[in-house]
């Protein structure tokens, strides 16, 4: 009853404890006590440190072991804090198994029989169950023996987790220990900052003197270990150990005397046999691990050093046997990093894989590092680039400040074609202290892989005589050169071809020596397209056995494919690999080829010979049939070289060279359906493929005489590769000719070829780097036509005078002579055109330009004549109407209107001609003959609906109502009536903008007409724009168009006409001096810079006469 009273008071004092345990001690004792009761009495012993008392009332519980296990958890509480008596010590082992029986999950069952496996001398059995009781409570005494166990094995990373984790406890009873235990872990780990922070936590004595000496030895402070040493009162075997390890002479020696002095310490000869090893003593290693067998046969250390032993011997099936067994017992870093390289040697792929996996699920981040290096090393030597990629950077993770694992990120990023991520690797490497040549060579090839060759030169230099970065260098100098050959540099060209040679001749006296001559014979190849006369430098060792690398001397394109030939020779004759010397083979024919091809040499049979001898040693390479038929067709064996390509394409089906060969091939000989399949299959497996395209331009000009499609398909060459000079050739060949057809100027075609896709400027710039490197008076022709279509006059009477000089007949230079003087017409420098014409035989075109220029410079009655001469050679109505309508325009200055109107009258009727109707208008209108002018207007009327005249209609009969002095109003409704039949003629819009300006002075209403001109597709300049603000009074944004029109066209006279004409305006409405000085000094510049047009067009010198009189009355 008072048990019962006492368990309901729930919080007892002091007494009621004292009273309540009696109370259980009567139950007990009369063996009544319920299982809650003893439960009751075990917490108020074990609290009041009667341990004794606790130890004989469970002992005495036997009877109930096998239902009860309380009693059994506290002897083994009492085990683990030894509390408990030696003789109940002895039955340990089957109180932990009664109470597994009843309570698998007991705390203090794991820590007793880890315990009991301790003191066996069972340390990793002990350390697996210590650690499963741990996991659920951190137990001071349990950590102290888990930590015993963990040192005894050298598992040094695990005590110092526990260590951390139990001095997190405030609350534990003796901290010392567990420091000292830390500081030991960290001496191993060679962690002395922080061993030496741990030991500031203790109070001075001999142990804390003995770890303050072991860091100093580890740090290499010699002096201060010697000090600490003499302090020591006894003799200590660590303490001995550093100084063995700090003699700088006879180290094997100090150890092996060590090992007799102390032959029964197993920490101490493990040690010294671990370090004699190191130094590759392995007969005393032997000798030393030897002696540990006996002592600690399984110590998992033990048995991986001795797997490392057998490893340095090269009996690697003994170490696989030893680190095996090593990282079951320890799963540490150490073993496993071990463990993992032997895999590696032995080329174990999978069970390498599944240890690395394993490793890197079990471990935390901060200990996994190890594990993911070679996990993403492993992936990378099996070529899965992501996977590494992958699990490099979980080590990373780890830790960042391994420049180790930044490297292998870097080869990993490089490997999965992450170019930049891979060189910010590799920066990041070098920036963390390592060794940079490697990082710096790899950056190099990173650069030059991005098409930054220039900063891959400078960083592959900075390592000077380094063979691996010369090689580098030659392969970045080789891509320059191939790069500037298609960009047409020639200059360039050879100058990196100069120091692609250089390069690689230096690696030549080394292992490296076969790839330095494939190199050298890649550049020369590169250069083989160049001007015959271009000079090399190249080393003289090249040239003769007793030249010198550093020695240079000039040499031309011949000779250095003279050297080409020989360092292809040489790799034959040096190399072993049947694959190596059928490339060179392959190589030699080149230069044989190009020898014939660029020189007219007679080589092309050497070619043949070569390219079969490359498909004879290695049939199955497709690239090299290619090359076969490429000689053999420029050789004329029509025959082999269509064999070669279908057995290229029978080898490798989607080698598109081949298909395009083959069809350029199949064109020659005029079977154009088959070079069309061919050409079609090249474009199937490598649509971007340029020449392919090109072939289809060639077919489509051979079956359908389609310029739009064979102009399409060359342009879309030219865009795939903008270097290809056979397409820049046929793509501006082409504008050309659309331009040349005066009837298509109005098709959907031409306007999407020539306008939307701005196909003149953009042919121009091609034909241009084709005329850098190939130029023909043909091509050359084809620049000047393009030149002169952009308003380039002067580079384009140049570049017709280079096609004269190039040019290797009469009829081509004459042609070339008559566009030149079109072009000094263009320029209006007629006594040029005159001298010009002059020397020329008098036909149709000579003659039309003499007796232009002849009316331009006013001789009128010359030009007269030579209109009478022209029409007798005209072949044409057309031309017959076009030189009558000239001729009436002359008469008319010389004989006035009467006689220019029967000039003009029979030029109409010709041919229909209306720019003659327009022509004899103006002059009615002129005369004030309106009879003639409204006459002539009718008739346009009546015979010309083309909407391409109806502007001209509308302006001439606008003209004619202005002049008949009626209403103001009648020409604009004229106009507008125009506008009505014909609104979507952006001309017509302009007439009536134009209309609005001359006589109406209504701006906004102009800017609609000019606008809706804009929208229907005309051009409407800036200038006419800010005139029409200019009308309004609105002289800000007046100046504001007209400064664009400046911008836009800075020697315009127009714009700067318009400029002048704002800055004036605000000037007057706001008194700027600012705004006036800048007027006169705009207008002086339009009338004195040489390069504003000096043409001497009525408009243009209306305009520098209004400038003139401006500058004279207002500067």
């Amino acid at each position: 009853m008072a048990v019962s009273i006492l368990a309901q008071m729930g919080n007892i004092g002091p007494n009621e404890e004292f009273l309540y345990l009696l109370c259980l001690g009567f139950l007990h004792g009369m063996g009544s006590a319920t299982d809650e009761e003893y439960r009751k009495y075990f917490q108020i012993l074990f609290k009041q440190e009667n341990y004794t008392t606790l130890e004989k009332v469970c002992c005495d519980l036997k009877p109930r072991f096998n239902s009860f296990y309380y009693p059994l958890d506290y002897l083994c509480r009492l085990y683990v804090e030894n509390n408990l008596s030696s003789e109940s010590s002895n039955d340990v082992p089957l109180f932990v198994e009664k109470l597994f029986k009843l309570y698998p999950s007991s705390s203090f069952g794991h820590f007793a029989q880890g315990k009991v496996l301790f003191e066996q001398s069972h340390y990793v059995d002990a350390i697996t169950w210590l650690k499963q009781g741990v996991e659920s409570k951190l137990h001071e005494d349990a950590v102290y023996v888990l930590l015993l166990c963990l040192e005894k094995i050298w598992d040094f990373d695990g005590v110092e987790e526990y260590c951390l984790k139990i001095l997190k406890n405030e609350n534990i009873r003796e901290p010392q220990r567990f420091i000292i235990f830390n500081c030991h872990s960290y001496i191993h780990q060679k962690k002395y900052k922080e061993a030496a922070a741990a030991i500031d936590k203790l109070p001075p004595d001999r142990d804390v003197d003995i770890l303050k000496a072991l860091i100093a030895a580890g740090e290499g402070r010699k002096e201060e270990f010697e000090i600490l040493r003499q302090t020591i009162v006894s003799e200590d075997w660590r303490v001995e150990l550093c100084q063995a390890l700090l003699q700088n002479e006879n180290q094997s020696d100090h150890l092996i005397n060590l090992t007799q002095k102390y032959p029964e310490n197993f920490d101490l000869l493990l040690s010294c046999g671990i370090e004699l090893l190191k130094l590759s003593n392995f007969a005393d290693t032997f000798d030393i691990f030897q002696k540990c067998v006996p002592i600690y046969r399984n110590h998992p250390v033990l048995l991986c050093y001795i797997g490392q032993l057998f490893v340095e011997e090269n009996e690697l099936d003994g170490a696989l046997k030893y680190l095996t067994e090593a990282y079951k017992a320890l799963p540490s870093s150490e073993i496993g990093m071990y463990l993992s390289d032997l895999y590696f040697k032995t080329k174990n792929i999978e069970a390498n894989k599944e240890l690395l996996k394993l490793a890197t699920k079990k471990l935390k981040r901060s200990k996994s590092k190890w594990a993911w290096l070679r996990l993403g090393m492993l992936h990378l030597e099996l070529n899965e680039p992501s996977e590494a990629t992958v699990a490099l950077q979980s080590a990373i993770r780890s830790d960042h400040s391994d420049c180790n694992v930044w490297e292998t990120l870097a080869d990993a990023y490089y490997a999965r074609g992450s170019y930049e991520a891979s060189q910010k690797a590799f920066e990041a490497c070098v920036k963390l202290g390592a060794e940079p040549t490697y990082p710096k060579l790899k950056i190099g090839v990173i650069q030059r892989h991005l098409g930054e060759n220039e900063e891959s030169i400078a960083t592959l230099s900075e390592l000077h005589d380094y063979t691996p970065a010369l090689v580098e260098l030659s392969k970045t100098w080789l891509q320059v050169s191939s790069k500037r050959l298609k960009e047409g540099l020639g200059i360039s060209v050879v100058k990196a071809v100069s120091e692609c040679i250089k390069a690689a001749v230096k690696v030549l006296n080394s292992h490296e020596q076969i790839l330095g001559l494939t190199i050298i014979t890649a550049s020369i190849i590169v250069a083989s397209d160049l001007n015959p006369n271009s000079i090399f430098k190249v080393p003289t060792t090249l040239l003769r056995e007793t030249g010198k690398i550093d020695e240079f001397v000039d040499v031309d394109l011949k000779e250095l494919l003279g050297i080409g030939l020989k360092t292809s020779l040489a790799v034959s004759k040096n190399s072993d690999s049947k694959h190596l010397i059928s490339f060179q083979h392959s190589e030699m024919s080149k230069i044989y080829h190009k020898l014939a091809v660029n020189m007219s040499l007679d080589t092309l049979d050497k070619a043949i010979y070569h390219a079969k001898k490359a498909v004879s040693l290695n049939p199955s390479i497709s690239s090299y049939w290619n090359s076969l038929g490429l000689v053999a067709e420029a050789a004329g064996q029509k025959a082999t070289s269509q064999n070669a390509y279908l057995k290229s394409i029978q080898i490798s089906p989607a080698n598109a060279k081949a298909w395009t060969n083959l069809g350029f091939l199949y064109h020659s000989n005029g079977k154009s359906f088959k070079a069309h399949f061919c050409f079609n299959e090249a474009q199937r497996f490598e649509p971007s493929f340029g020449p392919c395209w090109i072939g289809q331009g060639l077919v489509a000009e051979a079956l359908a005489k389609d310029k739009e499609e064979a102009t399409d398909l060359y342009r879309h060459a030219a865009v795939l590769d903008d270097t290809n000079i056979r397409a820049n050739l046929c793509y501006a060949y082409w504008i050309c000719k659309t331009l040349l057809s005066p009837n298509d100027k109005n098709s959907h075609h031409f306007n999407y070829t020539i306008d939307h896709l701005d196909a003149i400027h953009v042919s121009l710039e091609k034909i241009s780097l084709y005329n850098a490197r190939h130029a023909t008076s043909a091509s050359l022709t084809i620049q000047g036509m393009l030149q002169a279509e952009v308003g380039l006059f002067e580079s384009s009477l140049k570049t017709f005078e280079m096609a004269t000089i190039m040019s290797k007949t009469d009829t081509e230079r004459r042609s070339l002579e008559v566009n030149q003087i079109v072009v000094l017409r263009t320029l209006e420098r007629y006594d040029e055109v005159l001298q010009r014409v002059d020397k020329l035989k008098p036909e149709f075109k000579t003659l039309a330009n003499k007796a232009l220029a002849l009316e331009k410079v006013g001789k009128f009655e010359k030009a007269y004549e030579t209109y009478g001469k022209l029409l007798i050679s005209c072949s044409t109505d057309v031309e017959k109407s076009n030189v009558l309508i000239s001729q009436g325009l002359v008469s008319y200055r010389l004989h006035g209107l009467d006689m220019a109107k029967t000039l003009l009258f029979r030029g109409c009727e010709l041919a229909g001609n209306p720019e003659g109707y327009i022509a004899l208008c103006s002059l009615a209108l002129v005369d004030s003959d309106l009879y003639l002018a409204n006459s002539i207007v009718a008739k346009m009327i009546e015979r010309f609906h083309k909407q391409k005249f109806i502007h001209n209609i509308a302006l001439m009969k606008s003209f004619c109502l202005v002049a008949s002095d009626g209403e103001q109003s009648a020409p604009l409704h004229s106009i507008l009536s125009f506008i009505h039949k014909y609104p979507r003629s952006g001309k017509l819009w302009k007439v009536l903008a134009n209309h609005f300006i001359n006589f109406h002075t209504e701006g906004q209403m102009a800017r609609r007409g000019l606008m809706s001109a804009s929208i229907l597709g005309e051009e409407t300049t800036l200038p006419a724009v800010a005139l029409t603000y200019l009308l309004e009074g609105n002289y800000e944004k007046a100046l504001k168009e007209a400064q664009c029109a400046v911008l836009e066209n800075p020697i315009d006279l127009a714009s700067l006409s318009i400029m002048v004409a704002a800055l004036s305006a605000r000037y007057s409405a706001l008194g700027s001096e600012n705004d006036h000085a800048h007027s006169i000094k705009l207008a002086q510049t339009a009338l004195t810079s040489p390069l504003v047009s000096k043409s001497k067009n009525l408009y243009y010198e209306n305009l520098r006469q209004w400038l003139t009189t401006y500058v004279s009355q207002f500067s």
